[in-house]
């Protein structure tokens, strides 16, 4: 899974971090991606890009810096 993090979620995560979610999940981040150049810059940087709705993007647009955030929904064990 992937989520784009900005504005003041930027920077707040690292890279093997433990959270838990709203729904009571726990998920693991593997890897934070840092992305300048604003929509250009996510644009080349992140796979998925073409699968964002025109919503997303547009909304996206107003942010210079942004991270890409891989994570996995930790087992349980």
């Amino acid at each position: 899974m992937y989520t784009i993090r900005v504005d003041k979620e930027y920077g707040k995560y690292k890279t093997g971090d433990i959270l838990k979610t709203e729904w009571g999940l726990e998920v693991k981040i593997l890897s934070v991606k840092k992305v300048t150049g604003g929509i250009d810059g996510l644009k080349n940087k992140y796979e998925f890009f073409s699968e964002l709705t025109k919503e997303m993007v547009k909304e996206l647009s107003g942010y210079n810096k942004m991270e890409i955030i891989s994570l996995v929904v930790k087992s349980k064990s």
